[in-house]
């Protein structure tokens, strides 16, 4: 009986983050869950690839294949990684369509702009319905956001150039 191989851990180590990013790039950009909808469902997508993956590899190269405590291992990692994103990014949805809500739907029929908006935290809300519009109609999130570390732009490349804390 052998235990978890170094590279399953490099696994693991690599697989957390990617997916945990791209689960709250998701809530950022499309302003829904998506993947953090089911806990699950990206930890049971990367099992389906990495089993697949395996099954290949024990094939044409038996020594490099995962044993299935490697596989649950990463399984898990992934389960747990999305349990606690989710925690943090998905309550009742996603937090930044919670937090938009009030303002993109205000209306003279709801009176929330004068009942509702002075109740919201100004360093929490984004008041700009403009700014909104690409959130909520989709399409144009994404490129109103900016890299916060120093030295970051084209280099970082694509959308990660991009990205900028909100703050």
């Amino acid at each position: 009986m052998r235990g978890i191989r170094a590279r399953a851990v490099v696994l693991i180590v690599v697989l957390v983050p990617a997916a945990v990013f791209f689960s709250v790039w998701n809530c950022w950009t499309a302003g829904m869950a998506g993947a953090l909808d089911s806990l699950i469902a990206p930890a049971i997508a990367g099992l389906a690839v990495f089993t697949a993956l395996n099954a290949a590899l024990r094939k044409w190269r038996p020594h490099w294949a995962f044993s299935p405590g490697e596989l649950i291992a990463v399984y898990m990692a992934l389960v747990i990684s999305m349990g606690i994103t989710s925690s943090a990014w998905d309550w009742g949805g996603s937090i930044t369509t919670v937090i938009t809500y009030p303002i993109w739907n205000a209306g003279p029929e709801n009176q929330w702009e004068a009942l509702i908006w002075p109740n919201l935290p100004t360093w929490l809300t984004v008041t700009d319905r403009d700014a909104l519009e690409g959130f909520f109609m989709g399409g144009a999130a994404h490129t109103a956001l900016r890299c916060c570390a120093p030295g970051c732009g084209p280099p970082c490349g694509g959308a990660l150039g991009r990205w900028r804390w909100p703050g």
